[in-house]
């Protein structure tokens, strides 16, 4: 009988089964623990008799609790899916269960009696005096039975006798009590070693640093007491070249002020055009500025109901990594002098070609001409057909959108990308951009 039969009669009987060394006990049989059984653990591997042992042993306990001390104990485990079916088989409930392989033949178990006599030998057999031994064959004999014994194992015969392990304990501890310790890792951390020079070091540093920072403070020059925020050279100079009075007060000016403000310096900032009109689907005075800034688009004719103003004056700023930049909106060539049009780097057109014929551009070569020297922009809704001149000439169609402030977003990027691409390549050495 096999050892998962003997420890399933045993269960059925109520015999005591215990566990001992390397073997189970199931009454007059044993086997090893890690015998194995015909309860397969996989498609591969079965169970050993120890691991189903273990199962039984936790039957009544949470199966939480059987996973857990199989576990700690590291032996496999049985899942909770199979359990009922195995307790079935072995308590004789059943015959089978799912897990059985019954192909497997397993050896028998041995008998217990058998294996505790052969592991039990009389004390005369295992242990006899070296000394009764010495004195029988005598000390000629033991000597050539020495040599004989070094000879076959291949030592020399000169080699000393290997000493007694009591013998070298006791040479270990006669070593040990002979040390001196001199230093231990406590001793070591201790050390005499000082660190007054880093602190030194740092408050010196620290001084250094707080004698620079004095320096530094009396080499600033004081601040002016008659300081004027709006008399700035840089922004004095560009209210003046878009005519604007950043001061805002009645105070008449004087002569120097006069004579000063007289003699303009050269602008060099670039110069939009957009159409002097107001349908809705177009960039003009009103809206420009919301659009180019922010990616708004609003029809004009929202600002025409709410009686705003059209604006004479309108300058764009456009952030850049070195500051913002202006360029100078004009619906109104009249007037526009040959250095006003060198500024020019991008107009907004609505499609006919009349609005382009008093350009100076214009009369030298035509559209082609035109779009040459400045880039051109044609604005337009997404549902509305594009004028035929639109498709002959070479401007970017930017298509805005009623309901979808995303898409006109996208058109002002779309915008700056293309007028710098432009402009880099053609005006960057003359215009500030």
């Amino acid at each position: 009988m096999d050892a998962l039969s003997c420890l399933r009669q045993a269960t059925i009987d109520g015999t005591n089964v215990e566990v001992k060394d390397d073997r189970i006990i199931f009454g007059e049989h044993s086997a090893l623990l890690s015998a194995k059984t015909n309860i397969k653990q996989d498609d591969s591997s079965y169970y050993t008799i120890h691991a189903i042992w273990f199962f039984l042993k936790c039957k009544d306990d949470q199966f939480g609790r059987y996973l857990i001390s199989a576990r700690n104990a590291k032996i496999p485990t049985v899942p909770r899916t199979n359990k009922k079916t195995l307790l079935d088989y072995l308590t004789g409930k059943s015959d089978t269960c799912d897990i059985l392989d019954a192909s497997v033949t397993l050896p028998a178990a041995d008998k217990h009696a058998d294996i505790v006599n052969s592991s039990t030998k009389p004390e005369t057999e295992t242990k006899e005096e070296p000394q009764a031994i010495l004195e029988e064959l005598g000390v000629d004999k033991v000597e050539e039975l020495r040599k004989k014994r070094k000879a076959k194992a291949g030592l020399p015969e000169d080699e000393p006798q290997r000493r007694s392990s009591k013998h070298k304990i006791a040479k270990i501890e006669d070593i040990i009590n002979r040390e001196v310790s001199y230093e231990d890792r406590n001793s070591l951390l201790r050390g005499p070693k000082k660190f007054t020079g880093v602190l030194e070091m740092l408050k010196s540093g620290s001084d250094k640093k707080k004698d620079g920072k004095d320096r530094e403070v009396k080499q600033k020059k004081p601040v002016s007491a008659t300081y004027d925020r709006y008399n700035q050279p840089a922004r004095r100079a560009e209210g003046e070249e878009f005519g604007i009075n950043e001061v805002g007060n009645i105070v008449s000016q004087t002569d120097s002020q006069k004579s000063s403000s007289s003699k303009k310096k050269k602008s060099y900032t670039p110069i939009i055009i957009v159409p002097s009109t107001t349908k809705d689907d177009s960039i003009c005075m009103y809206n420009v500025k919301k659009f180019l800034e922010e990616g708004d688009f609003l029809p004009v004719s929202n600002f025409i109901k709410s009686g705003a103003p059209k604006p004479t004056k309108v300058a764009v700023r456009k952030k850049r990594e070195s500051g913002s930049v202006p360029y100078k909106i004009v619906d109104n060539t009249n007037g526009m002098t040959k250095d006003d049009w060198s500024k020019v780097v991008a107009c907004f057109i609505t499609g006919p070609e009349w609005e382009l014929k008093r350009w100076p551009a214009y009369l030298e070569g035509g559209p082609p001409n035109v779009f040459a020297n400045m880039k051109g922009f044609y604005v337009c809704f997404e549902d509305q057909k594009l004028h035929d001149n639109i498709n002959k000439w070479d401007v970017t169609v930017l298509k805005m959108s009623r309901i979808k402030p995303y898409v006109n977003q996208v058109n002002m990027r779309s915008f700056w990308e293309a007028l710098d691409l432009f402009t880099f390549k053609r005006r960057a050495k003359d215009l500030r951009l």
